[in-house]
């Protein structure tokens, strides 16, 4: 018994020492592009269907790109290169 609550305890350190590394050592970026050129009464922008986003750091090195893409639905896919 005092050995299965052991491997328990021990399973849900390392969960938390897992979720504690991933969120200090990832992040994630949800961005939207709008053309608000195409304002209209109706609309207060057009969709863009075609993007290209670049990141980048104070010394001007990429950190992230995407490419947005329409792909025959409302909400374009946005494919990114890894950062450094």
């Amino acid at each position: 018994m005092k050995r299965a609550l052991l491997g328990i305890a021990a399973l849900a350190a390392g969960v938390l020492g897992y979720g504690w590394w991933q969120a200090h050592t990832h992040g994630d970026v949800w961005l939207q592009v709008k053309d608000h050129a195409g304002r209209t009464p109706r609309q207060l922008w057009a969709d863009v269907l075609k993007a290209r986003v670049v990141m980048r750091d104070a010394a001007g090195q990429v950190l992230a790109a995407a490419a947005l893409e329409a792909r025959g639905s409302r909400w374009g896919t946005a494919w990114s290169s890894p950062c450094r």
